[in-house]
């Protein structure tokens, strides 16, 4: 459902942004990122990829705000910014069945928390 909504805010963004500046030409680098996008299997992978390597998390918030301050680039960055929200709370793998096996449990919030984050 995330990497769905992802997609989502993404296209929104698109057709609000080529609604207001249409003959700005910033906006075709992000497109390619929003088709890339568009398949949840690559939006999965590429999520789980950056939450899971601190370094390519910080490589990529860096990059954001470093092209911010290129002239037509605010849909590109506007797009990394999503992604690096989208990772930031994206589950970890084993998540819902960690819930499933342990429901009884009285630590369960605890155990819940730290397989979120692992």
């Amino acid at each position: 459902m995330t990497a769905n909504l992802l997609a989502l805010v993404v296209i929104f963004f698109h057709l609000s942004y080529y609604a207001v500046f249409p003959n700005d030409m910033g906006i075709m680098l992000s497109t390619l990122f929003m088709f890339f996008l568009l398949s949840t299997k690559n939006s999965v992978r590429l999520l789980l990829s950056i939450r899971r390597n601190k370094y390519s998390y910080m490589a990529l918030a860096l990059v954001t705000i470093l092209i911010l301050f290129i002239p037509h680039t605010l849909p590109t960055a506007y797009t990394f910014a999503a992604i690096l929200e989208c990772a930031s709370f994206f589950p970890a793998t084993g998540l819902e069945d960690l819930y499933q096996n342990n429901f009884d449990e009285e630590d369960l919030d605890r155990k819940f928390v730290n397989a979120y984050f692992s």
